[in-house]
């Protein structure tokens, strides 16, 4: 596992080098720590990466978050995202409502993690 950065530094390099678009999403994976704070790990895959590693985004001190899956429904592929630091905490949605700003917390968004702290990794 390497480190790739943290905070808005680290969405801008997965903008640059990782992009989530079209990316396959591997897991989601909710957990509660030794002290009571939710986290959110997301793995991932990004299709337009140089290298075919795959990336974690360790989000940490979850405020809210909101996800729906239905065997039906495609669960690996990211179509759209929203990835962004607002005045409330980092905001990643893989299910944004298109006819909202790019950059605002939709009450129509779907799938989505408000969160503190937001740090990196490649795996191997």
């Amino acid at each position: 596992m390497n480190y790739l950065g943290q905070g808005e530094d680290l969405i801008a390099r997965v903008a640059a080098e990782y992009n989530l678009l079209s990316g396959k999403l591997l897991s989601v994976v909710i957990a509660v720590d030794n002290i009571g704070i939710v986290n959110v790990e997301i793995k991932y895959q990004s299709i337009y990466a140089k290298s075919k590693l795959k990336v974690l985004l360790a989000c940490k001190s979850v405020i809210c978050y909101s996800f729906f899956y239905q065997n039906r429904s495609y669960f690996e592929t990211i179509e759209d995202f929203k990835f962004f630091k607002s005045n409330k905490g980092f905001y990643l949605c893989f299910d944004p409502d298109i006819e909202t700003d790019r950059f605002t917390i939709s009450e129509t968004d779907q799938d989505f993690i408000l969160f503190e702290n937001l740090e990196g990794y490649t795996l191997e």
